[in-house]
Parts: C-alpha cells; sequence; structure tokens
C-alpha cells in the first residue's frame, strides 16, 4: 500500500505542476514583490518604533503561531472509487494512511518555517532573547502539527466522533497553552509540554486506529480539500474540476436596466450579466477586493498605497480577459451584424465601470491612513488613470487578436 500511495502522490503532483505554472506567472511575481516589499518595509519601521515594553507583541505571536498549527489539512488522496474497489484492502489501508499523514506534514512545516521566521524579529525585539530560539519553536510547531494530524486521521475511522471532539478540545488547549509558556515563560518548557500531548494523542488512538474505515467521511474529506485547492488555482486559469454556477441575484436586476434594450448594446448587457450572475467572476472580483483592502491596512506611505491599489485593479481587470470570449459563438447573437469594434467597446465599458467600483472601495480604504488631502487627491487621480490607461490603451492590444470578427 505503500508503493500504490506513491503512485498516487506522483499523479497528484504531476497534475497539480500543471496549474503552477498559470498560478506563478509574471502577474502573480510582480504582485507579490509588491506586496512582500510593502509588507517587509511597513514591518520594519513598525520594529523600530517598538522595545521590550510591548506586551501586545507576545499576545499577537501567541494568536499567530497557535492558529498557524492549524494550517494544512490531511491530504489521503483518496478518490470516490476507492469506496467499491479498495474495500477488499481495507485492512492493509492504515499503512496507506500512515504515508499519507507523513505526506501531510511536509508542507505545513515548509510554511512555519516562513511564518516563524516573519515572526522571530517581533520575539526578539519584545524578549530581548536570542534568534537561535527559532529552531525551538520549530520543533514546537512539527510536534503540535503532528498531533493534530494524527486527530484528522482519527476521524476517518467508524466509532470515533465522540473522542475525536474531546480531543480536539484538548488539542486547542494544549496548542496555546504551549505557545504561552514557550513566549511568555522559556521555549523549553513549551515544547516539553508539546511532547507529552504528542505521546498521550499518540496513546489516545493508536488503538482505535485498528477500527473499520468511515469511508464516506474519508472520500468526503479528501474531496472538500482539493475543492479548496483548485478554487484558488481557478483565480488564475480554468478548472476543469471547478463546475461554475449561476444565481439568480434578483437585486441587480437594477443595474441591467440602465442598458439601453437596442442592437448597440447587444454585447453590453450579456457582458454585464454573466459578470453579475457568474459566481467565478463576481466571486472572483470580490475576493481580490477582500485581498487588496485587507493589504492596504498594512501600508502608510501614500505612493506605496497608491501602488498596490495599481497592482490589484490590475489583477482585477487581467482576471476579467476571459469574460471577453464567453459569448464568442454564441448563435443568437450572431444573427445581428454586430462588429467586433462594438463589441470590445462594450467590454470596455463593463469591465471600466467594474474598475471604477473597484477605485472607489480602495480608494476609501486606503484614506483611513493619516495622509494629507493632497497625498489622497494623488492616490485618487492615480488610480483613475490607470483605469483609463488599462480599458483604453492595454485592454485593446490584448484582446484584438483574440476577438474574432462576427459575421
Amino acid at each position: 500500500m505503500n508503493a500504490f500511495f506513491q503512485t498516487r502522490m506522483h499523479a497528484h503532483q504531476k497534475r497539480i505542476q500543471r496549474y503552477l505554472k498559470y498560478v506563478f506567472n509574471d502577474h502573480f511575481a510582480l504582485l507579490m514583490t509588491f506586496l512582500l516589499g510593502a509588507a517587509g518595509l511597513s514591518y520594519s519601521n513598525w520594529l523600530k518604533s517598538i522595545d521590550a515594553s510591548f506586551i501586545y507583541g507576545k499576545w499577537l505571536l501567541v494568536i499567530v503561531w497557535g492558529l498557524a498549527v492549524t494550517m494544512g489539512c490531511f491530504a489521503s488522496l483518496t478518490q470516490p472509487a476507492d469506496q467499491v474497489f479498495l474495500l477488499p484492502k481495507e485492512a492493509q489501508m492504515r499503512s496507506y494512511l500512515t504515508s499519507a499523514r507523513r505526506y501531510s506534514y511536509y508542507l505545513p512545516m515548509g510554511v512555519a518555517v516562513l511564518i516563524i521566521g516573519a515572526g522571530m524579529p517581533l520575539y526578539v525585539v519584545v524578549t530581548q532573547k536570542s534568534f537561535w530560539l527559532f529552531f525551538l519553536f520549530l520543533l514546537l510547531f512539527g510536534l503540535l502539527k503532528g498531533s493534530q494530524l494524527y486527530l484528522q486521521q482519527l476521524l476517518f475511522f467508524q466509532g470515533t466522533n465522540q473522542l475525536h471532539k474531546t480531543l480536539a478540545i484538548a488539542f486547542w488547549l494544549f496548542n496555546f497553552l504551549a505557545w504561552l509558556t514557550a513566549i511568555f515563560v522559556t521555549p523549553f518548557v513549551g515544547v516539553l509540554l508539546a511532547v507529552l500531548f504528542f505521546l498521550f494523542i499518540v496513546q489516545r488512538t493508536w488503538v482505535r486506529l485498528n477500527a473499520p474505515l468511515d469511508w464516506e467521511t474519508l472520500i468526503a474529506t479528501e474531496q472538500k480539500r482539493l475543492y479548496r485547492m483548485y478554487r484558488f488555482i481557478n483565480l488564475f486559469t480554468d478548472v476543469p474540476q471547478i463546475t461554475a454556477t449561476v444565481k439568480r441575484r434578483k437585486y441587480a436586476d437594477p443595474l441591467l436596466r440602465w442598458i439601453p434594450r437596442d442592437q448597440k448594446h447587444t454585447y453590453t448587457y450579456l457582458y454585464l450579466r454573466r459578470l453579475i450572475r457568474g459566481t467565478e467572476y463576481s466571486g472572483l472580483v470580490i475576493r481580490l477586493l477582500f485581498l487588496g483592502g485587507l493589504s492596504l491596512w498594512f501600508v502608510d506611505e501614500w505612493w506605496l498605497i497608491l501602488l498596490v491599489s495599481i497592482v490589484w485593479l490590475y489583477l482585477i481587470g487581467f482576471q476579467l480577459f476571459p469574460l471577453a470570449q464567453q459569448f464568442q459563438y454564441l448563435s443568437l447573437a450572431q444573427m445581428y451584424p454586430i462588429t467586433r469594434k462594438t463589441q470590445l467597446q462594450s467590454f470596455q465599458k463593463v469591465v471600466g465601470a467594474t474598475l471604477l467600483v473597484a477605485t472607489f472601495i480602495l480608494g476609501i480604504i486606503g484614506g483611513f491612513n493619516e495622509l494629507t488631502g493632497l497625498s489622497r487627491m494623488g492616490i485618487w487621480l492615480g488610480m483613475l488613470s490607470f483605469d483609463g490607461f488599462f480599458c483604453y490603451l492595454y485592454l485593446p492590444m490584448r484582446l484584438t487578436k483574440r476577438l474574432q470578427p462576427i459575421q
């Protein structure tokens, strides 16, 4: 079964790698460069303004590092058909799930290196202790994450729901207790508590891992994990595993009534209605706006606010490009003599309106910072200028060759 899991793992990694080249593209690299640079500069300036008397810094580390332990799910890589075809091998599934638990451990530990490493400068400032304690915090994280993965594996067996709920409550208590002790007292005591709790979890779950498998829970949990991952990838490219849904959204009908009912505005109506009712586009815009607004909270300089806002506006506009070809081969639309130029103008209007709404929201959030009136005006003018550049210069250049003339 270990060899079988390795085969599953390689197939899964190969499938994901095909999508990663679309995720980590030039646009994403540009975004991360600006965001990490802005966040790093703000973080560095903030650390210079605090000292050991800043007690809230310790509580911030407890919350962030404690919640970071819960990131990452058990990746069993099971498939719906396994409930039938692997049923004769159920007695050997324990070794399969052990391999899956080890595989599920790697990614959270990689993320832990980044999160704990980012928090260590704050820890050094507020405690005046050495940076080498990073390795003890990483060990503490690894022990707590191992305990959580054992708990998640326990849920895949029949008759373990009540035990899982009890141990889950204990895990949350010991998780924050260990971080509190490690940060406020000493990391050595925190690691000792984590070791004892890990041994306790293993002792309580080891016998139960021989119970019959709950195939439905095992497969459903994996499908939910894959859906969350594919949903993120769907922000960058189309994923066959994600099927778009359409919602009525009657409250948005007044927006459509502003569009004249004539031949010239056929595609304006179609594009706007698809944007509003299609969850893949409306949800994408909302998520990017949320992330953009969140990132602006950590920026103080007006020019960085403008730069970060423009990056998010670019991402929102760029992610709407596939919408231009949604009705490319719609037979009903082809009955009308609508030229490619008219179609492009309709798409420009819809994208322009979307960017104006995004500009308004990001401008309001960015204005909460302590800025002068001249700085706020510069931010607004800069974002509006980018909207015009994107819609009337960049967008036609990118889409002219994609939109085929409709005869």
